[in-house]
């Protein structure tokens, strides 16, 4: 005996047969979707026994009309078939059970239905059961289904997808630089080498080399008597006057021998 919501109507498999044939059509269907209301509320109220709930099964799964299906499950039948489900699994009742896999398997189920209650998880559960065919058709349930949950979420993934490629087509494409040394500027010019002396200024060598020159100019000087000598033991002095005359009033051949040398000079002033 199975949970009744309602009160208890005892009839029997023929009475039941007999109440609900109006509903039904030359294969044992229903006929049309306006008598899904009447059919389900007798599901509801008179779905007590095992006979009564085979009866109905069998009328379920005569019906074709994928229509007048999903009209009854959305009066409440998916619930209904929930509740068998669960019961009979208690019990463990094989004919029912494979009766109702089969019942399952017909239906034009949604993904809604699939997550209204836990009817997918019990069946995908009796796919382990130790029956054969119990476990054969809760498989062959559960792959259906699967193949409805894919059909549906990958639609989604690929609008998705579709969506992100049409944006990434609008954004302009921004190219980067080259990095090859083809596109490199080698015509910068190199930096200048380091400086090592300021511009203008001379080394020690050729400090030196100028002072042993002005040496001998001064002493070759002191000899032609055109300078005279310093007296030990006195300053420098800062200018030498006397020496603008001497050189203003000498000769150009004397400046020509200055400029050239000084041995020169002095054969040409002492002959």
């Amino acid at each position: 005996m199975v949970k009744s919501k309602g009160p208890i109507i005892s009839l029997t498999g023929e009475q039941l047969l007999n109440a609900i044939s109006l509903f039904l059509d030359g294969d044992g269907g229903l006929k049309s979707v306006e008598d899904c209301v009447k059919f389900n509320n007798c599901m509801k109220q008179l779905g007590v026994t095992v006979e009564h709930i085979c009866l109905f099964l069998n009328v379920i799964n005569s019906t074709h009309d994928e229509a007048v299906l999903s009209k009854l499950l959305s009066l409440g039948a998916w619930a209904t078939l929930h509740e068998w489900l669960s019961e009979f699994k208690e019990l463990n009742e094989t004919p029912v059970l494979v009766l109702l896999l089969e019942t399952f398997q017909n239906l034009p189920v949604s993904m809604e239905m699939l997550k209204a209650n836990s009817t997918a998880k019990i069946i995908k559960g009796l796919s382990k059961h130790t029956d054969e065919e119990i476990k054969q058709k809760s498989a062959a349930t559960v792959d259906k289904w699967m193949q409805l949950i894919k059909s549906k979420t990958g639609g989604k993934k690929k609008k998705k997808k579709h969506k992100s490629s049409e944006k990434s087509e609008l954004k302009p494409k921004i190219k980067s630089p080259p990095h090859s040394s083809e596109h490199l500027n080698t015509d910068v010019p190199s930096p200048p080498p380091p400086t090592i002396f300021k511009e203008g200024s001379k080394s020690d060598s050729e400090r030196t080399t100028a002072k042993q020159h002005n040496v001998k100019e001064r002493s070759a000087g002191v000899e032609a008597g055109v300078i005279k000598p310093k007296p030990r033991g006195s300053k420098p002095a800062k200018s030498t006057p006397a020496a603008k005359p001497l050189v203003s009033a000498a000769s150009s051949s004397q400046k020509r021998c200055v400029v050239e040398g000084w041995p020169r000079l002095h054969q040409l002033l002492c002959p």
